[in-house]
Protein backbone atom coordinates (compact mmCIF):
# COMPACT_ATOMS: atom_id res chain seq x y z
CA UNK A 1 0.00 0.00 0.00
CA UNK A 2 0.94 3.95 -0.93
CA UNK A 3 -0.08 6.40 1.08
CA UNK A 4 -0.74 9.82 -0.36
CA UNK A 5 -1.73 13.20 0.76
CA UNK A 6 -3.47 15.76 -0.51
CA UNK A 7 -5.22 17.78 2.08
CA UNK A 8 -8.10 17.30 2.30
CA UNK A 9 -7.70 14.37 1.01
CA UNK A 10 -5.58 11.07 2.21
CA UNK A 11 -5.85 8.26 -0.91
CA UNK A 12 -4.49 4.96 0.30
CA UNK A 13 -3.30 2.87 -2.95
CA UNK A 14 -3.28 -0.54 -3.27
CA UNK A 15 -1.96 -3.03 -6.10
CA UNK A 16 -5.13 -4.91 -7.26
CA UNK A 17 -9.34 -3.92 -5.98
CA UNK A 18 -9.34 -6.61 -3.68
CA UNK A 19 -6.84 -5.57 -1.42
CA UNK A 20 -8.35 -2.19 -1.57
CA UNK A 21 -11.33 -3.59 -0.85
CA UNK A 22 -10.44 -6.14 1.71
CA UNK A 23 -8.04 -3.27 3.58
CA UNK A 24 -11.20 -0.82 3.68
CA UNK A 25 -13.55 -3.23 4.99
CA UNK A 26 -10.22 -4.03 7.92
CA UNK A 27 -10.52 -0.72 8.78
CA UNK A 28 -14.37 0.12 8.84
CA UNK A 29 -14.49 -2.79 11.79
CA UNK A 30 -11.54 -1.11 13.59
CA UNK A 31 -13.37 2.37 13.35
CA UNK A 32 -16.79 0.63 14.56
CA UNK A 33 -15.14 -0.82 17.39
CA UNK A 34 -14.13 2.66 18.27
CA UNK A 35 -17.30 4.52 17.68
CA UNK A 36 -19.18 1.43 19.89
CA UNK A 37 -17.10 2.32 23.05
CA UNK A 38 -18.65 5.68 23.17
CA UNK A 39 -21.87 5.94 21.23
CA UNK A 40 -25.36 3.87 21.54
CA UNK A 41 -25.59 3.92 17.73
CA UNK A 42 -23.65 3.92 14.59
CA UNK A 43 -24.61 4.57 11.46
CA UNK A 44 -23.06 3.38 8.00
CA UNK A 45 -24.33 4.68 4.89
CA UNK A 46 -23.80 2.37 1.69
CA UNK A 47 -23.28 2.91 -2.06
CA UNK A 48 -24.35 0.70 -4.59
CA UNK A 49 -22.54 -0.74 -8.00
CA UNK A 50 -20.05 -3.35 -8.95
CA UNK A 51 -17.16 -2.02 -7.07
CA UNK A 52 -18.76 -2.42 -3.52
CA UNK A 53 -19.73 -6.08 -4.07
CA UNK A 54 -16.24 -6.94 -3.20
CA UNK A 55 -16.50 -4.76 -0.01
CA UNK A 56 -19.61 -6.35 0.76
CA UNK A 57 -18.16 -9.82 0.92
CA UNK A 58 -15.20 -8.74 3.08
CA UNK A 59 -17.62 -7.39 5.14
CA UNK A 60 -19.96 -9.98 5.69
CA UNK A 61 -16.65 -12.16 6.50
CA UNK A 62 -15.91 -9.75 9.15
CA UNK A 63 -19.35 -9.37 10.50
CA UNK A 64 -18.75 -11.54 13.88
CA UNK A 65 -15.93 -9.01 14.49
CA UNK A 66 -18.91 -6.20 14.61
CA UNK A 67 -20.63 -4.38 17.15
CA UNK A 68 -23.72 -5.25 15.34
CA UNK A 69 -26.38 -4.44 18.07
CA UNK A 70 -25.56 -0.89 17.56
CA UNK A 71 -25.04 -0.69 13.94
CA UNK A 72 -27.58 1.10 11.81
CA UNK A 73 -27.51 1.11 7.85
CA UNK A 74 -28.84 3.56 5.44
CA UNK A 75 -28.05 3.80 1.73
CA UNK A 76 -26.60 6.94 -0.17
CA UNK A 77 -28.50 6.27 -3.20
CA UNK A 78 -31.29 3.91 -4.69
CA UNK A 79 -32.18 3.17 -8.19
CA UNK A 80 -36.40 3.13 -8.53
CA UNK A 81 -36.63 -0.51 -9.33
CA UNK A 82 -38.48 -3.01 -6.60
CA UNK A 83 -35.71 -4.15 -3.67
CA UNK A 84 -35.80 -7.61 -5.78
CA UNK A 85 -34.90 -6.18 -8.83
CA UNK A 86 -31.05 -7.05 -9.56
CA UNK A 87 -30.52 -3.36 -10.27
CA UNK A 88 -31.44 -2.33 -6.40
CA UNK A 89 -28.08 -1.45 -4.21
CA UNK A 90 -30.26 -2.80 -1.46
CA UNK A 91 -30.46 -6.01 -2.90
CA UNK A 92 -27.00 -5.87 -3.92
CA UNK A 93 -26.39 -5.70 -0.25
CA UNK A 94 -28.69 -7.83 0.99
CA UNK A 95 -27.10 -10.64 -1.03
CA UNK A 96 -24.08 -10.48 -0.59
CA UNK A 97 -23.49 -9.16 2.79
CA UNK A 98 -26.85 -8.95 5.30
CA UNK A 99 -28.34 -12.05 4.64
CA UNK A 100 -25.13 -13.99 5.51
CA UNK A 101 -24.69 -11.91 8.43
CA UNK A 102 -28.01 -12.36 10.22
CA UNK A 103 -27.92 -8.29 10.31
CA UNK A 104 -31.06 -7.29 12.57
CA UNK A 105 -34.23 -6.50 10.04
CA UNK A 106 -34.94 -3.31 12.40
CA UNK A 107 -31.25 -1.72 12.11
CA UNK A 108 -31.99 -1.43 8.70
CA UNK A 109 -32.90 1.55 6.60
CA UNK A 110 -33.12 1.44 3.21
CA UNK A 111 -34.73 3.79 0.25
CA UNK A 112 -37.70 2.33 -0.95
CA UNK A 113 -36.82 2.19 -4.56
CA UNK A 114 -40.62 0.91 -5.41
CA UNK A 115 -42.35 3.96 -4.50
CA UNK A 116 -42.93 7.66 -6.31
CA UNK A 117 -39.12 8.93 -6.11
CA UNK A 118 -40.37 12.25 -5.41
CA UNK A 119 -42.23 11.09 -2.05
CA UNK A 120 -39.89 8.18 -1.09
CA UNK A 121 -37.12 10.81 -1.23
CA UNK A 122 -39.23 12.92 1.46
CA UNK A 123 -39.91 10.14 3.71
CA UNK A 124 -36.27 9.10 3.82
CA UNK A 125 -35.53 12.27 4.97
CA UNK A 126 -38.06 12.03 7.51
CA UNK A 127 -36.70 9.02 8.74
CA UNK A 128 -32.99 9.54 9.05
CA UNK A 129 -34.08 13.04 11.02
CA UNK A 130 -35.67 10.78 13.38
CA UNK A 131 -32.75 7.85 13.92
CA UNK A 132 -29.68 10.46 13.55
CA UNK A 133 -28.42 13.14 15.69
CA UNK A 134 -27.77 16.82 13.32
CA UNK A 135 -26.07 19.43 13.14
CA UNK A 136 -26.93 23.14 14.28
CA UNK A 137 -28.69 23.31 10.56
CA UNK A 138 -30.43 20.22 10.94
CA UNK A 139 -28.68 18.52 8.68
CA UNK A 140 -28.56 14.37 9.81
CA UNK A 141 -24.93 13.13 10.95
CA UNK A 142 -24.21 10.14 9.68
CA UNK A 143 -20.91 8.43 10.97
CA UNK A 144 -19.68 6.99 8.14
CA UNK A 145 -20.22 7.10 4.61
CA UNK A 146 -19.04 4.87 1.87
CA UNK A 147 -18.92 6.19 -2.12
CA UNK A 148 -17.89 5.13 -5.08
CA UNK A 149 -16.80 7.44 -7.99
CA UNK A 150 -18.37 6.76 -12.02
CA UNK A 151 -16.03 7.20 -14.82
CA UNK A 152 -17.99 10.62 -15.23
CA UNK A 153 -16.70 11.85 -11.78
CA UNK A 154 -20.67 10.74 -10.54
CA UNK A 155 -20.88 10.00 -6.87
CA UNK A 156 -24.05 8.57 -5.34
CA UNK A 157 -26.88 9.43 -7.93
CA UNK A 158 -25.82 13.24 -7.95
CA UNK A 159 -24.53 13.55 -12.12
CA UNK A 160 -22.57 15.92 -13.96
CA UNK A 161 -24.62 18.73 -14.78
CA UNK A 162 -27.22 18.45 -12.30
CA UNK A 163 -26.07 21.67 -10.33
CA UNK A 164 -29.54 21.56 -8.44
CA UNK A 165 -28.75 18.66 -7.05
CA UNK A 166 -25.47 19.88 -5.86
CA UNK A 167 -26.53 22.57 -3.72
CA UNK A 168 -29.67 21.41 -2.81
CA UNK A 169 -30.22 22.17 1.10
CA UNK A 170 -32.12 18.83 1.25
CA UNK A 171 -30.87 16.06 2.73
CA UNK A 172 -32.70 13.49 0.31
CA UNK A 173 -33.65 14.27 -3.68
CA UNK A 174 -34.59 12.42 -6.49
CA UNK A 175 -32.88 12.51 -9.36
CA UNK A 176 -32.40 11.78 -13.02
CA UNK A 177 -29.65 9.72 -14.69
CA UNK A 178 -28.82 11.88 -17.56
CA UNK A 179 -28.56 8.75 -20.09
CA UNK A 180 -31.61 6.47 -19.61
CA UNK A 181 -33.36 9.24 -17.72
CA UNK A 182 -34.24 6.74 -14.97
CA UNK A 183 -35.27 8.25 -11.59
CA UNK A 184 -32.95 7.56 -8.45
CA UNK A 185 -32.57 8.18 -5.19
CA UNK A 186 -30.39 10.42 -3.79
CA UNK A 187 -28.50 11.84 -0.63
CA UNK A 188 -26.86 15.26 -1.00
CA UNK A 189 -23.40 16.82 -0.46
CA UNK A 190 -24.85 18.51 2.43
CA UNK A 191 -25.88 15.61 4.19
CA UNK A 192 -22.37 13.66 2.87
CA UNK A 193 -20.26 16.54 3.92
CA UNK A 194 -21.76 16.13 7.29
CA UNK A 195 -20.50 13.04 8.24
CA UNK A 196 -18.05 12.01 10.64
CA UNK A 197 -16.23 9.54 7.67
CA UNK A 198 -16.43 9.88 4.48
CA UNK A 199 -14.39 6.62 2.01
CA UNK A 200 -14.29 6.53 -1.80
CA UNK A 201 -13.41 2.95 -3.19
CA UNK A 202 -12.07 3.37 -6.81
CA UNK A 203 -10.99 1.37 -8.90
CA UNK A 204 -10.57 1.20 -12.71
CA UNK A 205 -8.13 2.81 -15.45
CA UNK A 206 -11.87 4.81 -16.40
CA UNK A 207 -11.67 6.13 -12.97
CA UNK A 208 -7.98 7.48 -13.35
CA UNK A 209 -9.10 10.98 -15.13
CA UNK A 210 -11.97 12.02 -12.61
CA UNK A 211 -9.42 10.89 -10.00
CA UNK A 212 -6.55 13.04 -10.12
CA UNK A 213 -8.47 16.06 -11.50
CA UNK A 214 -10.44 15.55 -7.68
CA UNK A 215 -7.72 15.11 -5.14
CA UNK A 216 -5.46 17.52 -7.32
CA UNK A 217 -7.83 20.28 -7.78
CA UNK A 218 -7.17 20.80 -11.26
CA UNK A 219 -9.81 23.00 -13.02
CA UNK A 220 -11.53 20.44 -14.81
CA UNK A 221 -12.70 18.95 -11.54
CA UNK A 222 -15.45 21.02 -10.66
CA UNK A 223 -17.90 19.15 -13.21
CA UNK A 224 -17.75 16.28 -11.31
CA UNK A 225 -19.93 15.92 -8.45
CA UNK A 226 -17.39 13.83 -6.46
CA UNK A 227 -15.11 17.22 -6.31
CA UNK A 228 -18.15 18.31 -3.99
CA UNK A 229 -17.61 15.99 -1.15
CA UNK A 230 -15.66 17.77 1.38
CA UNK A 231 -16.68 16.59 4.89
CA UNK A 232 -17.00 20.02 6.82
CA UNK A 233 -15.29 19.05 9.87
CA UNK A 234 -15.49 15.05 9.34
CA UNK A 235 -12.13 12.89 7.86
CA UNK A 236 -12.15 12.28 3.52
CA UNK A 237 -10.22 8.97 2.48
CA UNK A 238 -10.03 7.48 -0.46
CA UNK A 239 -9.00 3.85 -1.28
CA UNK A 240 -7.89 3.00 -4.81
CA UNK A 241 -6.16 0.53 -6.60
CA UNK A 242 -3.27 1.08 -9.03
CA UNK A 243 -5.33 1.37 -12.37
CA UNK A 244 -7.90 4.09 -10.97
CA UNK A 245 -4.65 5.77 -9.38
CA UNK A 246 -2.19 5.42 -12.34
CA UNK A 247 -2.24 9.56 -13.03
CA UNK A 248 -1.77 10.35 -9.36
CA UNK A 249 1.42 7.72 -9.23
CA UNK A 250 2.93 9.18 -11.81
CA UNK A 251 2.72 12.65 -10.54
CA UNK A 252 3.89 11.96 -7.47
Amino acid sequence: MRELTHPPHVIRIFPAPEEAARQLASDLVVLMLQLAEKNDLISLALSGGSTPLLLFRDLAELSPEMPMEKLHLFWVDERCVPHGDAASNYGQAEKEWLHKAGFPRQQIHRMRGENEPATEAARYARKMAEILPASNEGIPRLDIVLLGLGSDGHTASLFPGDTTALVSGKSCIYTLHPQTGKPRISLTPAVINNAGRVYFLVTGPEKSGPLSAIIEDKKEAGAFPGHYIRPLSGELFWYADRDAARELIRTD
